[in-house]
């Protein structure tokens, strides 16, 4: 090897050198202006951690990751990531390319509603958890989707009987791992126990569009101010079940 090609590669493993040290705080650097803020940073930019991060109505707790430096080299961005909130927990891998293109693999973790409520603007309460095997956006919507959300304890409040309505536990699973305005991903929704026998089905339709279509029948244990609720929302048939459709955007 030439005496060049040695300065070169020395080069190359000391800048590198330099980068895989280079502390998680010049993450502020980075950051958008204002609109993301991040605290207590600890570690480096590969393998670092955070103590909060709040953008928008948003904030999270200990935030920790591990980038991939190799993927740069192809033009995209993986990391490991695990945060919590308000006693929620997230981990997933994470890879951004640069088409825009973000895709969410192994993600894991359980959501108490009730903080979300800023978010759905839903009174709403319970836990869901999450096992997405695959989950991939692009600026033309999602592109595939294949995984598990389960919610348990579901409950509204009734504003004019001053009760909490209990409505149970449910079940939507995906198996899209292509999706186009052809073949929209569809999720089966079930319900897995409580005062309501739920089955039907959300359809999500690029780029931001989704609907949903179920069949909803009483359980002889449905509190009556849950089957005043029911008759108001959605039409019911012959063999006392409920058709309730709905669709719009997000």
């Amino acid at each position: 090897m030439s005496r060049k090609r040695l300065l070169q590669l020395g080069s190359l493993v000391f800048v590198f050198g330099l980068l895989w040290q280079a502390p998680a705080r010049l993450i502020g650097s980075f950051l958008p202006g204002d609109d993301v803020n991040v605290s207590g940073l600890s570690g480096s930019l590969w393998n670092g951690s955070a103590s909060g991060i709040s953008f928008g109505n948003t904030t999270l707790g200990y935030t920790s990751w591990s980038l991939n430096p190799l993927y740069l080299l192809i033009g995209s961005a993986k990391l490991q990531l695990t945060t919590n909130w308000a006693g929620n927990e997230l981990t997933a891998g994470v890879r951004a390319s640069l088409t825009g293109t973000i895709s969410i693999s192994d993600a894991e973790g359980f959501v108490d509603l009730r903080s979300l409520t800023p978010l759905l603007d839903l009174p709403i309460s319970g836990q869901a958890s999450l096992a997405m095997t695959e989950l991939q956006i692009s600026d033309a919507g999602p592109e595939a989707i294949v995984g598990t959300i389960r919610v348990r304890n579901l409950e509204f409040p009734d504003p004019i009987n001053r009760r909490v309505v209990p409505l149970g536990d449910y079940e939507l699973s995906f198996d899209s791992d292509s999706i186009s305005l052809e073949e929209p991903a569809e999720g089966l929704l079930v319900d897995t126990g409580g005062p309501l026998e739920l089955a039907g089905s959300v359809i999500l339709t690029p780029p931001n569009s989704y609907a949903i279509d179920a069949r909803i029948k009483p359980r002889q244990s449905a509190p009556p101010n849950l089957l005043q609720g029911l008759t108001m929302m959605a039409p019911v048939g012959p063999d006392g079940t409920h058709s309730f459709q709905m669709s719009s955007s997000f």
